[in-house]
């Protein structure tokens, strides 16, 4: 669908790479959160198991899932947030430690497309049973957002690829 022609349409989409904001408040904090915050954020996932979950479930390191079990989704909105940053501004530690990132997703998925630490190095047979509580759905939305701002960013596809088998996983 066209926004742009509907007539009632007052607003239109502007890409973020085509925004520039060069102001003294905003400029400032997104300077800290490239330079500092994204890099922090990372080490705290480390910390936290966020980052040796997928390491478990991708056959890396051997235990289980350790921490919530949402913690996929905090993974992949650091790495939206990555892809972001990458897109507009070379980082090249910061690109290794996404592509680190979305290697360690592609060897977590299972056969099927199915995705999900927690379930995966669990018990997969429980996966999709409690939809309402367990947030499998949640962390689905959010690792379709980071394919697709990992694709812009990027221009690879194989986190969108991961998403899109997860998404037709039986």
């Amino acid at each position: 669908m066209d926004l742009i022609k509907r007539p009632y349409n007052k607003l239109s989409y502007v890409p973020f790479y085509k925004v520039q904001i060069n102001d003294n408040f905003w400029s400032k904090r997104q300077k800290i959160n490239r330079d500092v915050s994204i890099h922090l954020q990372h080490e705290k996932l480390e910390q936290d198991h966020h980052i040796d979950n997928f390491r478990v479930a991708g056959g890396v390191k051997k235990g289980i899932q350790i921490g919530e079990f949402y913690y996929d989704s905090d993974l992949y909105k650091w790495l939206e947030a990555t892809s972001y940053i990458l897109h507009t501004h070379s980082d090249p530690d910061l690109e290794l430690k996404a592509s680190e990132i979305v290697d360690l997703i592609n060897k977590s998925q299972i056969e099927d497309g199915y995705i999900n630490t927690f379930y995966s190095t669990r018990f997969l047979q429980e996966r999709f049973t409690n939809l309402y509580i367990m947030h499998e759905l949640y962390c689905a939305g959010h690792l379709i957002q980071a394919a697709v701002a990992h694709n812009i960013a990027t221009g690879k596809e194989s986190l969108l690829n991961v998403a899109l088998n997860l998404l037709i996983c039986s």
